[in-house]
């Protein structure tokens, strides 16, 4: 056990809410001795009702698409950046998180070649095929379907002579796609006595795609219809929306789990009637749950332990072993304690470490549901590795970053009631947080501000390399403590971590709105001039001038810069809704003023002295996809 009992506590955001009814919030538990995670049990908080003042109807090219959005180029060669819900009753708008009635309804549509199409795929069609299973003509059409669909083979006529190839319908599982063959598996039947068929194509074989999954549209797909409504804040929501697949060489889903899906699909579904061992190179599981499941939760578990090792810099010591439970009845009597039966009832988790000499083991008790067996997998990691996993804050911030993290990918990604909660919530100064107590608030709550400031921290450039030193401090109990690494810095990060939390959504990158301290403003005096480039893919960038209130300046600016990578070339002044504008605001005593509009040319009277910040006006959660940047001239006017 912990030489000290460490208090703490974990959340699954795994609720859901809909507009005039409730959201299903975690109420969280206090315990001692290990970790605990806990998903979401009912809660009653009122939605949120929108608030449209325009309808539209749109059709025009994908330029874009990432996870929530979907940036149209139209007709006219307008740049339109569109919300959408895929099944996710949040929708993630730009002044925080607002609730509408349900997902958009979305048909995507179109036609890949047969031999692009990803092993695990499942798909329909049919044959001419013998007795011995051999297919004796080649397939023009096969049908997309959704993941597990019941695999069949059935003979739809007659042959005059038994021993003659016979017309079935099939529904099988992509083994493997070659140049004019498929490999797929069947589910075993009374025609023939094989469960693996190999298909022969046609050159022009093709499979046909029609879905309401986003996950398989990218830019260049054409969008045929759209419906949407604009909000009072300017955000376009749809509400439907018809794709139609442009010609490709290869269907990719850029869900991960439905990819998963696909990779394991050949594995059973079944859950089996008693647990048993399933392994990866670093995590064994005691578990019931499929083998499927098992397959896709250790994928996700090492693709997560790797990337949280780099992060540390340390290579897992040993196997991190975690008792997964589905069903309770199919685990031997007496097999649990009854501490850890209450957990696993409640659909909770918790990690155990012991000191077995020089050496610590983990071991984690989670319900099936892989959320939280990788936040417990964090702790467990820590555990194993350092002398303890650190105060409270660190150790749960951690967890949850960890459980978010997402190979290449920097921007803010968890749970839409976790954004909507921090947006309107009092706000926590950096020093209250920072403390190993609970803060004024229950439950999953806590945790929602360790992972904010957390997330900052390790992903601001600012102060990434000295937080990853101080976590390996804190751990190992030893080393310069969080005040003496950061020292004067202290205010810096107080007011980078209030402007991340003024600007939170998910797809907001905490690299990108970082401030350059480094850059000291003066006063423009005579002629003198400042050249400064502004890039798109940024929030607001520092210059070197020091404007005063009772001074005129003139600011000018040229060059080109686009609100997405497939995007429409832009100036100065942008669209004509005020996306991608240059646009300014006044910093002075970790204050920033209201924005103010610049475009291509202004000349201007401050209204107050401070140092002149610029940025390319869009939405905070959007910058990663922006490219391009601008020359500004800052001058006072004869």
């Amino acid at each position: 056990m912990y030489q000290q009992c460490e208090r703490a506590t974990a959340q699954l955001m795994a609720g859901w809410c809909r507009m005039r009814s409730q959201i299903y919030c975690a109420v969280a538990a206090l315990l001692c001795a290990g970790h605990l995670a806990i998903p979401y049990a009912a809660e009653p908080c009122q939605g949120q009702e929108l608030e449209f003042v325009k309808d539209l109807r749109l059709k025009g090219t994908i330029t874009s698409i990432d996870s929530g959005k979907i940036v149209l180029t139209d007709e006219i060669g307008s740049e339109k950046s569109l919300k959408i819900q895929d099944g996710d009753q949040y929708l993630s708008l730009e002044g925080g998180t607002l609730i509408v009635n349900g997902p958009a309804r979305i048909n995507v549509q179109g036609q890949v070649p047969a031999d692009t199409i990803p092993v695990g795929a499942t798909l329909k069609f049919n044959v001419q095929i013998d007795r011995t299973g051999k297919v004796t003509e080649a397939v023009e059409q096969f049908e997309l379907l959704p993941i597990d669909s019941a695999l069949q083979l059935t003979q739809t006529a007659e042959p005059e002579d038994r021993r003659d190839a016979f017309p079935a319908e099939v529904v099988g599982i992509v083994l493997s796609a070659k140049p004019r063959k498929l490999v797929v598996q069947i589910a075993p039947n009374e025609y023939v006595g094989k469960t693996e068929l190999t298909i022969p194509l046609a050159e022009s074989s093709q499979v046909v795609v029609a879905d309401d999954d986003l996950g398989f549209v990218q830019d260049a797909d054409q969008v045929t219809d759209c419906f949407a409504r604009q909000t009072k804040g300017g955000d376009l929501v749809v509400f439907s929306i018809e794709i139609e697949l442009a010609p490709r060489e290869q269907l990719v889903s850029r869900s991960l789990d439905e990819r998963l899906q696909w990779r394991f699909a050949h594995f059973s579904s079944v859950s089996p009637s008693a647990p048993r061992k399933l392994n990866s190179d670093h995590f064994l599981l005691h578990t019931d749950i499929s083998d499927r499941e098992g397959k896709i939760l250790l994928a996700k578990l090492e693709t997560m332990l790797e990337l949280v090792s780099n992060y540390y810099s340390v290579k897992p010591r040993q196997i991190i072993e975690c008792y997964v439970v589905e069903e309770l009845r199919r685990w031997p009597a007496n097999f649990f304690d009854e501490d850890t039966i209450a957990k696993i009832s409640a659909g909770e988790g918790y990690t155990s470490t012991r000191s077995q000499g020089s050496r610590r083991k983990s071991l984690v008790y989670s319900a099936a549901n892989h959320s939280i067996v990788q936040h417990e997998s964090v702790h467990a990691f820590c555990g194993q590795n350092f002398k303890t996993t650190g105060p409270f804050w660190y150790s749960e911030g951690m967890a949850e970053l960890g459980l978010h993290w997402k190979p290449g990918e920097r921007a803010v990604s968890t749970h839409p009631a976790v954004v909507d909660y921090l947006r309107k919530a009092d706000r926590f100064r950096l020093e209250d947080i920072l403390v190993d107590e609970r803060i004024l608030r229950e439950g999953w709550h806590d945790y929602a501000w360790r992972w904010s400031v957390c997330h900052l921290l390790a992903n601001n450039p600012n102060y990434a390399r000295d937080f990853s030193r101080i976590g390996h401090n804190l751990m190992n109990q030893s080393g310069a403590s969080f005040g003496e690494v950061f020292g004067d810095r202290v205010n810096y990060i107080k007011f980078e971590y209030q402007h991340f939390m003024d600007l939170l959504q998910n797809g907001l990158r905490a690299d990108l709105i970082a401030w350059n301290w480094d850059v000291k403003a003066k006063k423009l005096n005579g002629s003198r001039k400042s050249t400064r480039e502004i890039v798109a893919a940024g929030g607001w960038q520092v210059t070197p001038v020091w404007l005063e209130p009772d001074k005129n300046y003139s600011i000018q600016a040229s060059g080109e810069w686009r609100l997405s990578s497939g995007g429409t070339t832009l100036g100065p002044d942008g669209l004509e809704d005020g996306q991608g504008k240059l646009v300014g605001a006044i910093f002075k005593d970790f204050q920033l003023s209201e924005p103010f509009e610049i475009g291509s040319e202004l000349e201007f009277m401050p209204p107050s002295e401070g140092q002149l910040v610029l940025r390319c006006r869009d939405h905070w959660g959007e910058l990663g996809d922006n490219q391009g940047q601008i020359k500004v001239q800052i001058s006072r006017p004869k």
